[in-house]
This record gives C-alpha cells, sequence and structure tokens, in this order.
C-alpha cells in the first residue's frame, strides 16, 4: 500500500491512502464518497483495507497511446492494483 492509492475499507468506504507509516504497513485516508459508514480516517492496518488501483497508475492508462507499450511501462512502473 501506498499513497495514492484507492483502497476499499471493511464496510465498503472508498478512499485515497493520504500517507503511510512503517513501510506502507499502515495509512491515513481521504474518503472520496464522504464517509458513509462513519469509518475512522487514520491509522489502518494493511490487512484491514483493499488496494483496488492507484491515481498515478489511472492517469497513465488514461493518457497512454493506444499503440505501444504505455500501459505495460505504467503497470510495471506504478505496479498493478492488487485485487
Amino acid at each position: 500500500m501506498k499513497p495514492l492509492d484507492f483502497v476499499r475499507t471493511p464496510k465498503g468506504g472508498i478512499a485515497l491512502v493520504r500517507e503511510t507509516n512503517n513501510g506502507g504497513r499502515s495509512a491515513a485516508i481521504e474518503f472520496v464518497d464522504g464517509n458513509p459508514h462513519r469509518e475512522r480516517c487514520a491509522w489502518w492496518d494493511a490487512h484491514e483495507l483493499t488496494v483496488t488501483s492507484s491515481l498515478p497508475l489511472l492517469l497513465a492508462n488514461g493518457l497512454a497511446h493506444p499503440f505501444g507499450r504505455g500501459r505495460s511501462d505504467a503497470a510495471e512502473f506504478f505496479g498493478e492494483a492488487k485485487r
């Protein structure tokens, strides 16, 4: 888990990782859907959150030319999201 990863919380909230501690083993998050379940914003253990994607990877894939290796390079550089 790293900053700018999109994560899902145990109650289904969707959030963006703001910062991490302990080598990515804990994170503070910012909810993108207004925190409907009233969950905490900090400090989540990595095993409590599910990484769904990352902002840099989404942007790189969206801007990549349809021909060539742009998407492959983005996945190598930013890491593919674990589902």
